[in-house]
């Protein structure tokens, strides 16, 4: 691990670690790390894909929360799930697969203050029926 966050730190290009593919949180321990050993190098974005939703990790979140520079590590929540109209977020600037996934920045708010923020979201993603939020996006994004 230390020799990736060196292989990073004197490269030029990069701008963000990102963690997908798998599920990342399901090593959490290895996750958490890795972000340590990166936040002794740099300050760049950190970006964490799960399929989980918020109240599903809820321990490891706060954990992130509390690491240094946590304003600057993202996580996209949410499982990819067939035949729902994709979404672009504006936390990530890419399309998602399915309008039930959604991205924040831990570093925001403060926990006590992020996890019922969190929860909020959760259920309006996961509930909120697929044109209801394509309609309430398209307005919001001025389409």
């Amino acid at each position: 691990m230390d020799d990736i966050a060196r292989f990073y730190s004197t490269n030029p290009i990069p701008q963000a670690f990102v963690f997908g593919g798998l599920e990342p949180i399901d090593t959490f321990d290895d996750l958490y790390t890795t972000i340590m050993i990166i936040r002794e190098t740099c300050m760049d974005d950190i970006v964490i894909y799960t399929g989980y939703y918020p109240t599903e990790i809820k321990s490891q979140l706060k954990c992130l929360s509390y690491i240094k520079g946590g304003q600057n590590i993202i996580v996209k929540f949410g499982r990819f799930i067939p035949n729902r109209p994709s979404r672009f977020d504006k936390i990530l600037g890419v399309e998602l697969a399915s309008n039930n996934q959604f991205a924040v920045h831990l570093g925001d708010l403060e926990w006590e203050k992020l996890e019922p923020y969190l929860y909020r979201l959760e259920v309006y993603y996961k509930t909120m029926p697929p044109e209801d939020i394509k309609a309430l996006e398209e307005k919001f994004n001025g389409n």
